[in-house]
């Protein structure tokens, strides 16, 4: 018995085109994993370069601000804008201290000129009123003489060159009658001093209002202060010169304790008087001393202003007088007399 072979079966299509398939959906997921890493791996990239980016933008921006400001100090002059406007601010304020300070070292010079001055005449008036009434004479304004003694005279008149004729006529027939009267030259009635003759006491200065006057109002103001201060020391000098001798002769040599009385007032008088001419040279010295270290101040401060490049406000180099040399600057350091003088 033959056996036959049994056919053998062709695979058909769409068995073969189904491995392919399977093929190819294995492969595509892989794909897609491969693209998603390379899509995030790029967006990381941008955004490191973008802050770069960013970065060197903003220190581009700086690098060309401070490069400007730099050229506008440059051009400015040297300095900061800002720093000279702060040194000019600082100059000024500076001058108005110095300015603050001058009025107020004059207003504080001018009130203990006041205090001293109504002292000095509250003592002077209080001399006066013991002083006998016959050894002072009020010489009004016009022309006057002084009588002297007798024995001085020799038979001349003791009239100065300004006297009036009547007052020449009324000595020459006093000392007649006393030659005619056979008097002696040598008697007490004869070499009796004469009445002593006061200039008129003048007017006392005004009040200053010390706030609000100007520096030169203040000025003038303390020297009519100095010469009145000058007339009522004259004054009372010639009162103290005179009133021992008055007290003395209306006393007579019989009262010893009032001799002694009036030799100590004269020695107190004159030791005042001598504290007052030390305490005004010592004062002028200050104000000397004060007047040359603020001239110093103003030629550190017009130093700063020429270093600035700024001109003086006051213009206070136009009116200097060249300085003085060393031995006239000693001299007057010793005699307490400001620079400026």
């Amino acid at each position: 018995m033959s056996t036959q072979p049994s056919p053998v079966a062709s695979p058909s299509p769409a068995s073969a085109h189904r491995p392919a398939a399977a093929a190819n959906g294995a492969s595509a997921p892989r794909n897609g994993q491969a693209g998603l890493a390379d899509l995030t791996q790029k967006d990381a990239l941008i955004q490191a370069l973008t802050a770069q980016l960013e970065q060197a933008a903003e220190q581009l921006d700086r690098l060309q601000r401070s490069g400007a400001d730099r050229r506008r100090g440059v051009a400015g002059g040297g300095l900061p804008a800002e720093l000279v406007e702060e040194h000019r601010q600082a100059v000024g304020d500076l001058q108005r201290v110095v300015q603050q300070w001058e009025d107020m070292q004059a207003g504080l010079t001018l009130g203990r000129i006041e205090i001293q001055l109504t002292e000095l005449r509250d003592y002077l008036v209080s001399r006066l009123d013991h002083v006998a009434p016959g050894a002072i004479v009020e010489r009004h304004p016009g022309p006057t003489i002084h009588e002297e003694p007798a024995a001085f005279t020799n038979g001349h008149t003791g009239a100065n060159g300004d006297a009036s004729e009547s007052s020449a006529d009324s000595e020459w027939s006093r000392l007649k009658s006393q030659l005619l009267a056979g008097g002696d030259a040598n008697t007490e009635s004869v070499s009796a001093p004469a009445p002593l003759v006061l200039e008129p006491l003048p007017e006392p200065p005004d009040a200053v209002d010390i706030e609000h006057a100007e520096r030169e109002y203040l000025e003038l103001a303390i020297l009519a202060r100095d010469e009145y201060i000058t007339a009522l020391t004259r004054r009372l000098r010639a009162v103290e010169v005179a009133q021992p001798v008055s007290e003395l002769m209306s006393l007579g040599v019989e009262a010893p304790e009032f001799v002694a009385r009036v030799t100590t007032l004269e020695q107190q008088l004159q030791e005042h008087l001598r504290l007052a001419e030390v305490e005004l040279s010592l004062e002028r010295a200050k104000m000397a001393r004060d007047h040359s270290r603020l001239l110093q101040q103003q030629e550190q401060i017009e130093k700063q202003l020429k270093k600035l490049g700024l001109q003086s406000p006051d213009g206070a180099e136009n009116g200097r007088s060249a300085p003085a040399s060393n031995p006239d600057r000693r001299w007057m350091r010793f005699l307490g007399t400001p620079k400026g003088e």
